[in-house]
């Protein structure tokens, strides 16, 4: 590896001293605001937060090496993780394919575009054409596994990744 960087991700119960800790400090509306927010976050994706804590974690990696550059989630239940999975697709009607490409399973989930879920103003600003075709675009997601962790990249370096002839363990 030429650079690693590593972030820690809480746990649902980390999660919930957290926000017991923060409720408290925040204005009555902001509270109500972010209980909102997780709320429609379960609703729109067919999961919650502490759900989606409790399959993957605690480690995501970023990670650089010769195959190029590419984030690693260990998985903390792989079952909770497939449910998640399954839930993402069929209720948000994502879609998603499998490949497989030398015996290994590469993943591909079609995100929509963030347009149509956003207010007018906020999706589609009037001065700036970039910003409002690239609320437009779909957007995608490539993954494999390796052992216990889910590899995130681009399709030409999850591939890159299978040939690497000196792998290290980190």
């Amino acid at each position: 590896p030429e650079a690693v960087g590593l972030l820690g991700l809480p746990g649902p119960d980390d999660l919930a001293m957290f926000e017991g800790a923060l409720l408290t400090l925040m204005p009555p509306q902001e509270a109500a605001d972010y209980r909102a927010a997780k709320a429609q976050f379960a609703e729109t994706l067919g999961f919650g937060v502490e759900e989606l804590l409790g399959a993957v974690g605690p480690e995501l990696l970023l990670v650089m090496d010769q195959a190029g550059s590419y984030a690693a989630a260990r998985l903390r239940d792989p079952s909770a993780y497939a449910r998640i999975l399954d839930r993402l697709v069929g209720g948000a009607k994502l879609v998603h394919e499998r490949r497989e490409v030398l015996g290994q399973t590469y993943h591909h989930l079609q995100i929509p575009p963030l347009a149509p879920r956003l207010p007018d103003e906020v999706a589609r600003p009037a001065d700036d054409a970039l910003a409002r075709r690239l609320t437009e675009l779909p957007g995608h997601l490539y993954w494999t596994r390796e052992g216990d962790y889910l590899l995130f990249a681009m399709p030409h370096v999850l591939l890159d990744y299978r040939y690497l002839t000196d792998k290290r363990s980190l």
